[in-house]
């Protein structure tokens, strides 16, 4: 499998940022996805994996467990079970029945959708030295 546009595309709207393959840190803009799929250009994403839903994770300046919020818990455990989420390996965006919305709030907190951390092509962010927020 290779990073492709339909994998980072749905977190533009969402400041995302990555390396390239000098590991030099870099945000995700619309002329870099033009060059994803031709390889012209190498972009790694920084993501969160999707057991991090029931940690303290930090977005933009603000602390929270994305497991906490009533709304979202709310639509996720009644939609699909939360621990299987927490655990899921793999293209979340195809297999849950999760409403579009909840895959949505996923991107904006930068979770792995398309199960990228486990297929090499994106860097779980608990690994950098720092979180930056992301």
């Amino acid at each position: 499998m290779k990073l492709e546009l339909k994998h980072v595309a749905a977190y533009l709207p969402y400041g995302l940022t990555g390396q390239d393959h000098n590991g030099k840190k870099m945000r995700l803009t619309p002329i870099l996805l033009a060059h994803i799929e031709s390889d012209r250009i190498g972009f790694t994403p920084y993501l969160r994996p999707l057991s991090d839903l029931t940690k303290d994770i930090d977005v933009n300046g603000e602390r929270f467990v994305p497991y906490e919020i009533n709304d979202v818990v709310e639509l996720m455990v009644r939609d699909n079970d939360m621990e299987c989420l927490c655990e899921f390996e793999g293209d979340i965006s195809k297999n849950t029945g999760l409403p579009y919305t909840i895959i949505q709030l996923l991107h904006e907190w930068h979770f792995d959708t398309f199960g990228l951390i486990e297929a090499g092509l994106a860097i779980d962010i608990n690994t950098l030295l720092i979180d930056e927020g992301f």
